[in-house]
């Protein structure tokens, strides 16, 4: 298949040399904090993933919460798998497309004023 696979497991999304786990791939690595500030989601920190989870959607204060926290993360995974598998450099741009695209599908749940273009764009 040519997929560029390597045995190098450090983050490939920021290149900061950090070995890439769940935590560091959705919720430390740079990109995935642009992401985050982009949707004006502000990660508490603790111990207890529940709490942290409870205090961050209370923080967010909209009731679609778990809807763009799930597509955010997934479109990270995606940008990592190309450029993992691909070797196409990760890119926001392309991220906030997706993103876009994938959450205007969920509209028909929102309530204005969270529907429509300006929403996230």
């Amino acid at each position: 298949r040519h997929w560029n696979v390597t045995n190098d497991f450090t983050c490939v999304l920021c290149h900061s040399g950090t070995w890439e786990d769940w935590q560091h791939l959705f919720f430390g690595c740079q990109f995935s904090q642009r992401i985050w500030n982009y949707l004006h989601i502000q990660w508490f920190a603790g111990v207890d993933l529940k709490q942290i989870i409870s205090d961050t959607q209370r923080s967010f204060g909209h009731p679609f919460f778990v809807e763009v926290v799930a597509i955010s993360c997934w479109h990270i995974w995606k940008e990592r798998n190309r450029c993992v598998f691909e070797g196409i450099r990760p890119s926001f741009r392309s991220w906030r497309r997706d993103f876009i695209e994938d959450i205007s599908l969920l509209q028909h749940k929102f309530k204005p004023p969270w529907v429509g273009p300006s929403s996230f764009g």
